[in-house]
């Protein structure tokens, strides 16, 4: 009866090794297929750099209103005061947005529109008149068009524009944080 119970305790013993040692084989399986097939995250540009303490921010804020809401509200969330006084203006010059059928039905109507949103900014020194960047970025994205759902559709359009204006800012702040790294 004592080998017994010793040879269950050696296969209970035996058995939850190899359960340990499946699920840390999964594991390293699955992180070496994700990192094998490029996957990374992705952070967002955090701070701006400390040549850049405070900003002066010039938007049109009647075509543009959401983008210069979140260019606003990622600036200071990174420790850059806005201040109209500032040496360095970051001036969005152009916001451009386009909708287009992208592909149709056999119909003829639109199957998919894409939605494409640019905007042009520059980065000026305002004390020695110097423009340190003006760069043209742009997104798109493209969405399934259903005629029978269009406040759906309308509402998903929305959240596209909120998704590209938040991506472009994200791009504008990148490039700005290696142009002053350079």
């Amino acid at each position: 009866m004592f080998q017994l119970k010793d040879l269950n305790a050696k296969r209970r013993c035996a058995l939850h090794r190899l359960n340990v040692a499946i699920k840390n084989l999964l594991l390293m399986s699955s992180l070496a297929l994700l990192t094998g097939c490029g996957f990374n995250l992705r952070g967002t540009a955090e701070t701006l750099p400390a040549t850049f303490p405070s900003l002066n921010i010039e938007c049109e804020k009647k075509s543009a209103w959401r983008l210069c809401h979140y260019l606003n509200s990622r600036i200071t969330s990174a420790g850059t005061v806005i201040d109209p006084n500032s040496s360095v203006t970051l001036s969005v010059r152009r916001s451009e947005t386009q909708n287009r059928v992208f592909s149709l039905e056999s119909d003829a109507t639109a199957a998919e529109r894409e939605l494409k949103h640019a905007i042009r900014y520059q980065l000026l020194d305002k004390s020695s008149g110097e423009v340190l960047s003006e760069r043209t970025i742009s997104r798109s994205q493209i969405y399934r068009h259903n005629a029978s759902a269009l406040i759906a559709k309308d509402r998903e359009k929305e959240e596209l524009q909120k998704s590209l204006d938040e991506a472009l800012i994200d791009i504008m702040l990148r490039e700005i944080s290696i142009l002053s790294r350079e």
